[in-house]
């Protein structure tokens, strides 16, 4: 199944109208309401789109789902460029710390 189907798919669909009715059918962002409403995955996995647990997406408009995901894509390439030369070990270390961090903030 593309990625394209897995949108279209039932449980897909019922998530997102899940995290719509949760952000109260506004941006997260900009607070806008009357704007095309998209529902933003905040980290990337294998999971399929409706397996990611709510605290892990987020209400966004069209806008700003754009904007994010430039911003998102700038700051993981300044990150890729700034672990570059750290040692694999020591990186997963750094990593689980990172992951650790951020969930205790959800």
């Amino acid at each position: 199944m593309t990625y394209k189907e897995k949108l279209r798919d039932p449980r897909w669909q019922k998530k997102r109208l899940q995290i719509f009715s949760r952000d109260n059918w506004t941006c997260l962002s900009c607070g806008g309401k009357d704007k095309n409403l998209q529902v933003h995955h905040v980290v990337y996995s294998k999971l399929d789109p409706w397996d990611y647990p709510d605290h892990l997406c987020q209400t966004l408009c069209e806008g700003c789902h754009e904007i994010r995901q430039q911003l998102t894509d700038k700051a993981v390439d300044a990150l890729r460029i700034a672990i570059k030369d750290i040692p694999t070990v020591r990186l997963s270390v750094i990593a689980q710390r990172l992951c650790n961090a951020a969930m205790e903030g959800l």
